[in-house]
Parts: C-alpha cells; sequence; structure tokens
C-alpha cells in the first residue's frame, strides 16, 4: 500500500513531460540554512506514518465503530428495566455542579461522537478521490471545487450526485454525508420510555378470623350484647346504600379500608376473612290462600270519598300465608298495596334455623281493577280484585369468603372468588365456628392449629336483635286515590315497600359487606394479621426499538468499503496522498497559462464560469504534478 508522496517532487525534467516555461518562476535553489528534510526527525516519521497508512482515517471509523458498540451495550443492559438516573459532579467545594445524567443524555454523546467519527473517513476518501478523479482524465476544473464542497457538508454532497450522476466511487462518500444528517434521529429514536408497575413498598388490608377480640387467648362468653359497630353497619348497609334514603339512585357499596401508599396495588396470593353473606330467593310458589267473601262499603271498593250512604257490596277475598307462618289479609285491602314481613327463621324454604343468623319473609298484593286471581272464582262478575301476589326470602348468615383484590388509582377492587358457609354452635366455646379446609383458605395449620378455625360469640346476640328488626307491615294506595296512605308500622316495611323484589338482594348484600367491614375493622394482630399485599409505582422502563440501528450499521458498512476502496486505488493509480489538505493548491497549481486565463475574470462568479469551461488533468510536468490544460498537453 504505497503511497507515492514524492514522485512529483524530484522528477522533473523526465522525458516525455510536458515542457512548460513559467517566466517569472524562479529557479529552485538549495534549501534555506536550518531546513530539515523529510523523515530526518521522529516526529515527521510518526505523522508521516499516520498519513501513510490512514491511520488518522481508522481511528475515525473505530471511534464510531466504539460509539456504536458502546450505545448497543448500554441499552442491552438496560433494556426492559427501570430508566436509570447518574449524576456527574463537576468541581469542589463551593464550586461543585451536579449534572444528571440518563440514557438519553448518554445516547446523545455517542451520536454526536459517531457522526464525527464517521465523517472523518468519508471526507478523506472524497478528497483523495478528487485527485484520483483529475488524475484519470480531463474533467472541468469546477469539479475540483464540487469534490471539496461534498467532502465538507450536504448541499456539497447533492451538488457532486448530480454531476458524477450517481456512478462514481465517491458518490458513496456523498451519501453517507447525507445520511449522517440522521443518525442523530435514529439514536434518539433508538429509546422510548412507556410507564410499568414497580414494586415499592408493602400494603395491607384488614382481614379477621374472629368477630370478638380475644382475652388471654380465650373468647369471652356468651354475650347478649351487640356491638355498637355492627347496629350502626346494619342500618348504614340498609338505609345509606338503598336506593330510596341514598341522594342517588344509583349508589355504591360501602367500601374496606386499605393502606395503599401509591394507589396502586395488587395481592398476588388469595386471603380469606370471616364475613356475612346473604342469599335471596323468589317463594311466590311456597303461598298458600285461604279465600271468603266479605261485604265491603262500596266507597272503599271503588275508591270513592267518604259519603253518608251505608251500603255495602259483597266482595271475595283471600288471606296468603307462607309456611312460617306470615300472612297478608285480603280485608282490608281494596285500593291498597300491601306488604307483610317478618324474622322468622323456622320453617323456612331455604334456610336452616340453626345456621342462619336472620330471615327475612317478605310478602306483598297489589289490588288492581281487572284480572283478578284466579282464587276469586267466577260466580260474581268482579271488575276489582288482587291481581298479583308474591313472596320473598332472604338470609343472612356466618360465612369465610376468599377475596382476589388489587387497587388501581386509588379504587380498590376487592373480589369475593369462593365462599365457605358450612358452620355450627359450638356449645364449649359458646361461639358460631367455621372450620374450612386449609386447599379453601390456602393456610397451613402446621405451626398453628387454630389457624383456620372462624368464630364469632355474637351469633346468639345478633340473631335476637334481627329477630325483631324484620317486624311489620304497611299498605299504600294508589297515587290519586282518595282513600289516605296507611300509616307503616315500621320504617323498614316504609323502605321495603318501595323497592321491588329485584333490588332486594342488592340491598341486602350491602347489609352484609357493611356488617362484614365493620368486623373486619376490629380486627387486631391478635386476631391474624392483616393481607400484605405490593404497592407499585409506575416508574419509565427503557425499551429498545433495535430496528432504528440499521442507519448506523449501514454508514459503519458503507464508510469502511469507501476507505478500503479508496486506499486501494490510489496504490492502484498510484496517486500522490494528498487528500482534504489545502496546501495541494500551492504544490500543484494551474500552469502558468491556465492562470493567466483565470486571471482576466473581473469576479468570482466569472471564475466559477470559466471553471466550468476549462478542462484539465492532474500530471506531471517538469514542474513537478500540474493541473494542465487540454491544449498544453
Amino acid at each position: 500500500m504505497s503511497t507515492y508522496t514524492s514522485d512529483g517532487f524530484h522528477a522533473s525534467k523526465q522525458e516525455g513531460h510536458v515542457q512548460i516555461r513559467d517566466a517569472d518562476e524562479q529557479r529552485r535553489g538549495a534549501p534555506e540554512a536550518g531546513y530539515e528534510t523529510p523523515f530526518q526527525t521522529l516526529k515527521n516519521r510518526v505523522l508521516d506514518a499516520i498519513e501513510k497508512y490512514w491511520l488518522f482515517e481508522f481511528f475515525g471509523w473505530t471511534l464510531a465503530l466504539g460509539c456504536f458498540i458502546g450505545a448497543v451495550s448500554l441499552l442491552a443492559v438496560h433494556s426492559g428495566k427501570e430508566s436509570p438516573n447518574w449524576t456527574l459532579t463537576v468541581g469542589a467545594g463551593r464550586y461543585h455542579k451536579t449534572f444528571g445524567l440518563t440514557v438519553n443524555t448518554v445516547i446523545s454523546i455517542f451520536a454526536t461522537a459517531f457522526s464525527s467519527g464517521i465523517l472523518i473517513p468519508v471526507a478523506a476518501s472524497i478528497n483523495q478521490l478528487k485527485w484520483v478523479w483529475f488524475q484519470k482524465g480531463r474533467r472541468p476544473l469546477a469539479h475540483f471545487q464540487k469534490f471539496e464542497s461534498a467532502a465538507r457538508g450536504p448541499l456539497g454532497s447533492i451538488v457532486l450526485l448530480w454531476t458524477l450522476r450517481c456512478r462514481r466511487l465517491a458518490c458513496i462518500g456523498a451519501v453517507i454525508v447525507l445520511a449522517a444528517l440522521g443518525v442523530g434521529f435514529s439514536f434518539q429514536a433508538l429509546v422510548v420510555y412507556p410507564l410499568q408497575a414497580v414494586a415499592v413498598g408493602t400494603s395491607a388490608i384488614q382481614r379477621t378470623n374472629n368477630e370478638w377480640q380475644p382475652i388471654s387467648g380465650k373468647f369471652v362468653g356468651l354475650t347478649t350484647e351487640v356491638p355498637g359497630s355492627v347496629i350502626g353497619a346494619v342500618y348504614s348497609g340498609i338505609f345509606q346504600y338503598s336506593s330510596v334514603f341514598s341522594n342517588r339512585r344509583i349508589v355504591d357499596a360501602p367500601e374496606m379500608k386499605v393502606s395503599c401508599s401509591t394507589g396502586n396495588c395488587t395481592w398476588h396470593e388469595t386471603y380469606t376473612s370471616m364475613s356475612l353473606c346473604t342469599q335471596c330467593h323468589d317463594i311466590s310458589s311456597s303461598i298458600r290462600s285461604t279465600c271468603d267473601t266479605a261485604h265491603v262499603p262500596w266507597n272503599e271498593y271503588y275508591g270513592k270519598a267518604e259519603n253518608s250512604t251505608t251500603a255495602t257490596i259483597p266482595v271475595q277475598y283471600c288471606n296468603y300465608t307462607l309456611p312460617n307462618g306470615l300472612e297478608v289479609s285480603g280485608l282490608p285491602s281494596t285500593n291498597f298495596t300491601q306488604l307483610a314481613m317478618s324474622s322468622n327463621v323456622a320453617n323456612s324454604p331455604h334456610f336452616n334455623a340453626d345456621t342462619t343468623v336472620s330471615v327475612l319473609s317478605v310478602v306483598t298484593t297489589v289490588w288492581g281493577a281487572s284480572n283478578p286471581t284466579p282464587e276469586y272464582g267466577t260466580s260474581i262478575p268482579l271488575t276489582h280484585g288482587i291481581f298479583s301476589k308474591g313472596a320473598m326470602e332472604c338470609g343472612i348468615y356466618y360465612c369465610v369468603q376468599k377475596f382476589n383484590t388489587t387497587v388501581s388509582n386509588g379504587t380498590l377492587d376487592e373480589r369475593v372468588i369462593d365462599t365457605y358457609a358450612t358452620g355450627r354452635y359450638s356449645t364449649v366455646d359458646n361461639a358460631y365456628v367455621l372450620e374450612p379446609p386449609s386447599s379453601f383458605t390456602n393456610v397451613s395449620t402446621r405451626d398453628d392449629p387454630s389457624a383456620n378455625i372462624y368464630l364469632t360469640p355474637n351469633f346468639v346476640s345478633i340473631k335476637q336483635f334481627f329477630s325483631t328488626f324484620w317486624q311489620g307491615n304497611c299498605s299504600v294506595t294508589e297515587a290519586g286515590s282518595a282513600n289516605p296512605q296507611s300509616p307503616c308500622t315500621s320504617q323498614m316495611a316504609l323502605l321495603l315497600i318501595r323497592e321491588s323484589f329485584g333490588t332486594y338482594p342488592a340491598i341486602l348484600s350491602r347489609l352484609a359487606k357493611a356488617m362484614s367491614y365493620a368486623m373486619r375493622l376490629q380486627s387486631t394482630p391478635e386476631t391474624r394479621p392483616a393481607a400484605l399485599g405490593v404497592a407499585y409505582q409506575h416508574k419509565p422502563h427503557v425499551k429498545v426499538r433495535w430496528a432504528w440501528l440499521a442507519l448506523s450499521a449501514s454508514l459503519l458498512g458503507l464508510a469502511l468499503v469507501l476507505l478500503v476502496a479508496t486506499i486501494v486505488i490510489t496504490a492502484r493509480e498510484k496517486t500522490l496522498l494528498w487528500k482534504g489538505s489545502s496546501l495541494a493548491a500551492f504544490s500543484h497549481p494551474l500552469t502558468s497559462d491556465a492562470r493567466a486565463a483565470v486571471s482576466e475574470a473581473t469576479s468570482p462568479r466569472d471564475v466559477v464560469r470559466m471553471a466550468e469551461k476549462m478542462e484539465v488533468k492532474w500530471e506531471p510536468t517538469d514542474r513537478g504534478f500540474r493541473l494542465v490544460r487540454s491544449h498544453e498537453a
């Protein structure tokens, strides 16, 4: 890989060279005193070796390669991980300054160094190919400037591509210069920062195995008092969360308190807690009818205002009874919607009196002006009668519920995924006991035999409380009727008569939730610790879009091809290694005749026009290598 750096300097007046004479040119004399010939000092030898073997250009390409590898390595290490933040401290003492560094900051440094490094061999190759271009044939002198402009920036590269019609090796360099404009963008586009949940702490939600706090490891004996928190939960569950007594028609159920510092938490494992459950059943088919005939004042029958007449008419009626004894009388029922309810747990079609805390039984009848029920018969033509009746039964009982829980943006989502309701009343502990298997609770009893025992000593007291809670009846006239509204014997009766049977499950479910939450809020570490979860915080993570590396990788490959090809062509054509040196114009100027022609120009633009028309070739003369016009050859 020879450079032939001195071929043209010491080979003047060789046979076959063009003979030219510069009238004003002085003959070259001996070197001045103190002048050191080339390769005389170590410094010059090192610099010449760098120039001869293209070491600086290979250094630039290696710098670009190192930046590429560094960026890839940095992103490979942090891909999929939380975005790191580094600090850089400059100075000391009072004068120190701390700067924050991110992945994008480092990538930006790599991109800048990559662009600078990749252009070193590209610019040198374009400039060297300029000399090859003029050495191989006669070219317009203006091409000299176009090659140099292409090595300096994108605008000159566009001009060179047009000039050479993209058919020369130098065009690869022009393409690289243009494509290098997108290096910074492609490096920055490598990384995006999607938010991902990161565990930053512990979350907790209360649960309990017991409804009552133990004392010295044993439970308090049978109690007849209902805790105030339970009574409050009953009334809030009924009145606060029902559609009738709340301000909004659609209301939210009570929500359990949770400790979640970030507002986004997850319990990866299910947990269980003692709770109260409800079920509701339509038992209209269990209604028994007992019918008879009675004489009713005609104004009551037809819903008219009272008057002095005492006339009556015969009316067929029926009394409706449930298996537990709850009854709605058919008289007086004219023009009324009636409701009767009870708390009798005996003879329930669906609930066991020994394991159920309370059973709400409700019977309703609606008086209408057509389609009376078939119990009335057809012996007397009727236009009014009870045209619909129905019964609903809802039970409340202790259970163990399994939960799957998350908190998202501060909103708790505690879902019941399974329920265990098989229990018994223990006379030994004076408590109601549930013992689900370990397969249900996912809790081993190896270290704690009572880990899967759930009990409450309040079973009897709460059962007594509900025995009088669901009592009363109510009758309401139709809207616009002259008959006054009959008073309801309890607030609960007034509530339920305004609700359809379809809303009963929701009302009872909210009541059970409120009582369950009150039970759990009373829990302490002694009655089983809280269920622990993980608190998450959304933090930016590094996501690498590797496809954006294609541009940088392509530029590296093209730059290496261009550099190696330029070295090979330079050696083959035995072209002097001037590359982009500005001193070449002094060492190998135009011949005196060409300079004289150019000197006639009156403006820089005239010089450009003349250069477009003047064809020159870089060839050896008796004065060394010169740019020779065609007619001088």
